[in-house]
C-alpha cells in the first residue's frame, strides 16, 4: 500500500454545510415512538441530530457523565435524555436535569457541543465549525415546477468525499466501466473541456463525439452535457438529449471521515411519461459498475500529486484537486484567506483542448 502524508487537511471541510442525513431518515428512525433522533458521523465526529418543536438540532453524541451515546436516548421536552442515567441536554448542548441527584447545582462543564444544523432540500445539513460564510449549495431543480423530482436512496461507499467526487466526472472511465451503460470501448477518447471557476464553483461542458453519444436511462441520445461542481462535494449535472429532455443529477458526497462517505442524490427531468424507478434503476447499474473499482483506490484519500500521474484528459480532476489544495493550506491561515480562496476566480480564455467539438 501507498505510504502518504495527509495532502489534503480534513480539518478545513469542518467550516462548510455537509448533508448527514435526509429528514425522512431523520423521522424513520424513530422506531420506538421516543422521538425522532439518529447517531450521524461526520469528518471523524459522532453526532445525533434530533427533531424538536423548534427545528433539528445536532449535538456531539456522547454524554459528559459517563461517556454514554446520546444517540441511543430519547426526545423529551424538547431536550435529548441520555439512556444511561437520564441526564437530559437542551438544544444548546447544556444538561439541564440529573435525576440521581436533582438539588446538586448542575456542574457548568455538564455540556456536549452544539452544531449549527439547517434542513433545505429535505436534507440535514451540519455545519462543524463556524467563521465563514459559505452557504448551503443551490439546487434550482427543487423548486422548478416544469422539473419532476425523485430521491435516489442514501448509499456509503469505502472511500473519501473527493475521491467520490472525482469519479462523477471522470469522462475517461466511461468506456472502460461503463461499456455499454455511459460509454464504448471502442470508442475511448473524450475530449477535454474548458474549465472555468468562480464563487465557490467549477463549470464546464461537454459535447460527446458522434461515435461516442451514448443512451441513458429515457433512451435518448446525449447531445451535451452541463457539469457544475460546488466545492467542496457537491456536483450537478444536466444532460441534454437531441429530442429536448433533460435530465439531472445532484450528487452530494458527506465526508463520514477520512475514508467513508455517505451520499445523497436527487433526480431531476423535465418529461413525465415515464416512470421513476426506470431513472432509479439505471443509476444504480451505474453506481454497482463503479464500486468495486472506486474502493479498491488506495490510498482513500486524494494523494499528494507525485503518487498518481495525470495526463490532459485529466484537466477537471486537476484544476478539483488544485482547488481543494489552495483551500485547504488556507485554511492554516484563518478564516478570511479561506474565504478568499473559496471565492477565487479563474477563467481561461481559451480551452486547452485538442478538441474536435466547439465547446
Amino acid at each position: 500500500m501507498i505510504q502518504t502524508e495527509q495532502f489534503l487537511k480534513e480539518e478545513t471541510w469542518r467550516y462548510f454545510w455537509h448533508p448527514v442525513c435526509t429528514l425522512k431518515e431523520l423521522r424513520d428512525a424513530n422506531t420506538d415512538g421516543r422521538g425522532n433522533r439518529k447517531f450521524v458521523q461526520l469528518l471523524g465526529e459522532e453526532l445525533v441530530v434530533a427533531e424538536t418543536s423548534n427545528g433539528v438540532i445536532a449535538l456531539n453524541d456522547r454524554c459528559p457523565h459517563r461517556s454514554a451515546s446520546l444517540s441511543l436516548g430519547w426526545v423529551e421536552d424538547d431536550c435529548i435524555r441520555c439512556a444511561y442515567h437520564g441526564w437530559k441536554y437542551n438544544s444548546d448542548g447544556q444538561c439541564v436535569e440529573i435525576p440521581a441527584a436533582p438539588d446538586l447545582p448542575i456542574p457548568p462543564n455538564a455540556l456536549t457541543k452544539k452544531y449549527d444544523v439547517q434542513v433545505m432540500y429535505n436534507l440535514v445539513w451540519v455545519r462543524l465549525e463556524q467563521g465563514v460564510d459559505i452557504p448551503i449549495p443551490d439546487f434550482p431543480d427543487y423548486d422548478d415546477p416544469e422539473m419532476k423530482l425523485v430521491y435516489y436512496p442514501t448509499y456509503e461507499w469505502k472511500t473519501s468525499a473527493a475521491r467520490r467526487l472525482e469519479n462523477f466526472v471522470d469522462l475517461q472511465h466511461f468506456a472502460w466501466v461503463h461499456d455499454g451503460t455511459l460509454g464504448d470501448r471502442n470508442f475511448p477518447e473524450y475530449p477535454v473541456p474548458q474549465v472555468d471557476q468562480s464563487q465557490g464553483q467549477l463549470r464546464w461542458l461537454y459535447r460527446p463525439y458522434e461515435n461516442t453519444r451514448t443512451e441513458g436511462a429515457n433512451q435518448n441520445v446525449v447531445e451535451r452535457s452541463e457539469y457544475v461542481i460546488t466545492m467542496p462535494f457537491n456536483v450537478q449535472l444536466s444532460i441534454y438529449s437531441t429530442n429536448s429532455n433533460r435530465t439531472g443529477l445532484w450528487m452530494i458526497s458527506s465526508p463520514m471521515d477520512s475514508g467513508n462517505c455517505r451520499n445523497f442524490t436527487y433526480i431531476s427531468r423535465n418529461h413525465f411519461d415515464d416512470e421513476d424507478q426506470v431513472h432509479i434503476d439505471f443509476d444504480t447499474k451505474v453506481y454497482q459498475e463503479d464500486l468495486p473499482v472506486i474502493e479498491s483506490q488506495k490510498p482513500r484519500e486524494i494523494p499528494n500529486p507525485t503518487q498518481e500521474i495525470s495526463i490532459p484528459q485529466d484537466k477537471v480532476l486537476i484544476f478539483y484537486r488544485r482547488w481543494l489544495k489552495e483551500m485547504s493550506n488556507a485554511s492554516e491561515k484563518g478564516h478570511e484567506e479561506l474565504q478568499v480562496a473559496w471565492s477565487k476566480e479563474r477563467c481561461e480564455t481559451k480551452a486547452a483542448n485538442n478538441d474536435k467539438n466547439v465547446n
